[in-house]
């Protein structure tokens, strides 16, 4: 049985990114975090590159929650698919950015392993169709993305997030996932506007308490909801 799948029942959810490149450092955090409800776990993509996709047994050893494996998939869906899942992921991510043919057997990939296909809109020119196209091609869960470069060049806003977040929301009615510098106090306008996971990295893994960055994550997470 695919334990994130289960979990998702419980929206909003808190997706800790570890993206580190060491993994003592990933299994550090990982250990901060057991027992703490609404919250799984991703191996990050320079974590899998540094220390390879072992690190996702590992974690889900350490943690005891559901592991997303950030593969970041742009071409042999099935492989990698296949590679994520022997390691114990509950999904893997691939880039909406690529061609239909590699979105179709990514979905194909994901039924045949059992492992949730979250597609990553990290870097798209055209956010909206390609939401719309990750969502015809059988995404389970879509990732409205800014990535690490382009909000140190552009300061991107927790507004303009939550305006794509709602739009992709709306137009496609699946699960959505938001990442790009989230911090507590983006939260709640992130989750109103319609974001079910809360992907949540350096706030988190660059904190001299992560299980206490954590909590702070998850009290603004139950704030939006009063």
């Amino acid at each position: 049985m695919n334990d994130l799948r289960s979990m998702l029942d419980r929206k909003p959810l808190l997706q800790v990114a570890l993206d580190v490149v060491r993994l003592e450092d990933a299994l550090y955090i990982a250990s901060q975090l057991r027992g703490l409800d609404n919250v799984y776990v991703e191996a990050g993509t320079p974590l899998i590159k540094s220390e390879g996709v072992r690190v996702v047994g590992l974690i889900k050893a350490v943690t005891g929650t559901p592991v997303v494996a950030d593969t970041k998939t742009a071409d042999t869906a099935s492989l990698e698919a296949k590679l994520a899942a022997e390691a114990g992921a509950d999904a893997y991510t691939v880039l909406a950015t690529s061609p239909k043919e590699t979105l179709l057997e990514a979905r194909k990939a994901a039924e045949e392993y059992d492992i949730l296909l979250m597609v990553d809109l990290i870097h798209s020119t055209n956010p909206l169709e390609d939401g719309r196209r990750a969502a015809e091609y059988g995404a389970d869960i879509i990732i409205v993305h800014v990535g690490i470069d382009v909000q140190q060049r552009l300061g991107l806003t927790a507004d303009r997030l939550a305006e794509l977040v709602s739009k992709i929301k709306s137009m496609t009615g699946k699960t959505i996932a938001v990442a790009g510098g989230i911090k507590p106090e983006s939260i709640p306008r992130l989750v109103k506007a319609g974001a079910d996971i809360l992907i949540v990295g350096g706030y988190i893994i660059k904190s001299k308490n992560p299980r206490q960055a954590t909590l702070e994550c998850l009290k603004a997470m139950q704030s939006s909801r009063e």
